[in-house]
């Protein structure tokens, strides 16, 4: 099975992929949330959960990690780029890691098509933060299911029975602490990975 196709820094490819990536691209698109995030000085910023791996729902929030110096001045910089979006919200709390600044806002393009985004803002790296580390595993794990396998729709089943991405995987997996575990798979190789989990693949 061919592992999913995305760019970490971009969401040129989701013009391309599904009908449910090509409707977030629209919105995207539309709405310039990429372009505003680019305007704001000293971040790095990356699409992740569910999206870029093909298992969103239609209901899924739209997963963006960033990386900042200071989570006072981007909660700042979040209200004075975002703040007039419907259903804004955005505040400091603790999240996996430590302090984090988490908001949230929905924006539509001229057909009505909307898209919730959900924004979740740390010091650490980008490559260091758990949603990051989970995504990577999780396309890596999804490339590693054989041709015939029914990996992809065991999850895709998870997903719509309302588990978090996280948890469908590790349902299918048989991981009692997904966030947890999944972190800790990063350690291992691709040989490694299709041996420990050769059942689950199939």
């Amino acid at each position: 099975m061919t592992a999913p196709r995305f760019d970490l820094y971009s969401i040129d490819y989701l013009a391309n992929g599904s009908a449910r990536q090509r409707r977030a691209s629209r919105v995207l698109q539309a709405s310039r949330v990429w372009d505003r995030l680019r305007e704001i000085p000293e971040i790095d910023f990356a699409l992740a959960g569910s999206l870029p791996l093909d298992l969103a729902t239609e209901q899924s929030d739209l997963d963006i990690i960033v990386s900042v110096a200071d989570l006072k001045v981007f909660l700042q910089q979040l209200r004075e780029v975002f703040g007039q979006e419907a259903e804004f919200s955005a505040g400091l709390g603790v999240g996996r890691g430590g302090r984090c600044v988490l908001a949230s806002f929905v924006v539509k393009n001229q057909e009505d098509e909307t898209e919730r985004i959900e924004i979740f803002a740390q010091t650490q790296a980008l490559p260091l933060q758990a949603a990051v580390v989970h995504l990577l595993i999780e396309a890596r794990l999804m490339g590693l299911a054989p041709t015939e396998s029914e990996f992809n729709q065991r999850l895709i089943q998870a997903r719509r029975e309302g588990l978090k991405t996280e948890e469908a995987f590790g349902v299918v997996l048989g991981l009692n602490q997904p966030y947890e575990e999944l972190l800790a798979l990063d350690e291992l190789s691709d040989r490694e990975l299709a041996l420990r989990f050769a059942a689950q693949l199939r």
